[in-house]
This record gives C-alpha cells, structure tokens and sequence, in this order.
C-alpha cells in the first residue's frame, strides 16, 4: 500500500478526530452489498482503534484483537448508509491497550462495543510501518475514495454433528487463499476474528428452532492467531432459552487445541 488500501478488509474511509482518549470516523457501506454483517461492524470500530494506537506509537507497534468484553448489536448496518464511528480509549500500555467504541447511523445505534483489549505487537511484523504511516495520514485529510469493498465470501461450513436444543459441531474451512488477506495482514496473513464471530452467530442460528437477529456476544477471548488454509472446529453449545432469547457457548478449536470462546445471546422472538 503505497497511498491507500485497496478496500477488500478496510472500514474506515475518514477518521475526522483524533483526540487524547478518543476518535471519531467513518465509513460508508457500499450499496451493492446484500448485507453487512454484524461481524463487519464491530471490525470497523476495532479499525478505528487501530489507527489511533498505531499513531499513537509512532507506527512502532500495533494491536491484534484479543479480549472483547460485549459487542451489543441494537439495529443492522443497511448498505448504502454511512456508519459513523466512534472509540474511547480506557488504558494505554506498552503490551496493550483497552477500549470501547460504537457505531451509528444517523445518529440511532447500530453496535455498542465495551471491555475490549488489543495486545500490541511489533507492526513491521505485519505491515509496513511507513506505508501505514501514508494511510493514516489520507485518512485523517481527505480520506480514501468510499465504496470499495466488494464484500467477503461467506467461509465454507460443513455442519459434522446437530443435537436438536443441545448442541451444533461445524467445520469451517479457512481459505488458503483470499483477497482480505492482503489488508489483513500484508506481510502475516491472519484469519479476522470478526469473520469466526459472524461464523459462530450463523451457526448459533442454525443451532436453534426458530432463528432470530444476535443481540451479543460476550467474553470474547481469542488464543492464537488462525492461519490461512487451516480448519477450524467450531461447536455452539445450548446454555439457556428463555424470555424471547438463547445463550448460547462458543468453542473453536484448530486440530484439537482451543483458539477461541465466547458467549451469544440470540433475539427468538420479539418481546413486547
């Protein structure tokens, strides 16, 4: 990236603030899109953090998703609307930082984000410090031309075992291959956690009678980094229904070692 990303895994288009503890952006969901999922969002939202703590250290340093204390999804993000972006930094480290955010469309919530933790690594291990440098820089004038990405083809899911009210086991096959990589991450290829997060909630759906619209996920911790062409086990175990919604465990494992958790709260029904 000379000037700017291409668009394939890029969601800020414009950061318009940039303020001790805080940042503003934002980015426009392209219109040709058939959705954006919720996944998308709150990557978006970590996008904007990233930026700022990678200005931050100078575009030494860099941070990789680790902990997320909540995402909450209040409405979806319709294509062709622009989402405006906000973060608030909570604590500043030289191993980590932590941080809330959310997103918005014309000002009504579309995604709240609390309790999150990046842990900072060397960013030259993943991208060109300078080119990085270039990029925020764009983004923090003009900002980069809107409506770029062309959306993610959904990751292959092959469901391996189905325990009607109890539990769900799926394959998902990590391409070898894929445009996003490029932008996540130029020089380490590393599988988004969003893209396993919407994974988990398909499945989380799929697992229940009637599927409805996620409302959270909870105590996200990701272990190690998922690498290109690697399979991942996935199972969904049912905790509760309830009062118009599910709750429901997620485990991932990579050839029998856990890489990930986290707890979904599915919408059933609507509740008056």
């Amino acid at each position: 990236m000379s000037q700017a990303l291409g668009g394939a895994f890029s969601f800020v288009d414009r950061i318009t603030e940039v303020a001790p503890g805080r940042a503003r952006g934002s980015y426009l969901v392209p219109a040709a899109l058939a959705r954006f999922s919720p996944g998308l969002v709150a990557e978006a939202v970590g996008q904007l953090a990233a930026w700022v703590a990678m200005a931050r250290t100078g575009f030494r340093r860099r941070p990789l998703a680790a902990l997320a204390g909540a995402a909450h999804f209040v409405a979806p993000a319709e294509p062709g609307r622009v989402l405006e972006l906000g973060v608030e930094i909570d604590r500043w480290g030289v191993e980590a930082m932590a941080y809330g955010g959310w997103a918005r469309v014309a000002g009504q919530p579309v995604l709240e984000l609390s309790g999150c933790v990046g842990a900072m690594m060397a960013m030259a291990e993943f991208a060109d410090p300078e080119a990085g440098r270039e990029h925020f820089e764009l983004l923090c004038g003009a900002g980069v031309a809107a409506g770029r990405f062309r959306g993610v083809e959904a990751p292959q899911l092959t469901v391996i075992e189905r325990v009607p009210g109890e539990r769900l086991r799926a394959w998902l096959q990590v391409p070898a291959q894929a445009p996003f990589f490029a932008e996540h991450f130029p020089r380490r290829a590393v599988f988004p956690a969003t893209l396993l997060v919407d994974a988990g909630i398909a499945l989380a759906r799929q697992a229940l009678p009637n599927e409805g619209w996620p409302q959270r996920v909870e105590n996200v911790k990701l272990r190690t980094f998922i690498l290109p062409g690697q399979v991942i086990e996935i199972r969904i175990d049912s905790l509760s229904q309830g009062g118009g919604t599910a709750r429901c465990a997620l485990s991932a494992t990579v050839e029998g070692k856990l890489v990930a958790t986290a707890r979904i709260v599915i919408v059933t029904r609507e509740v008056a």
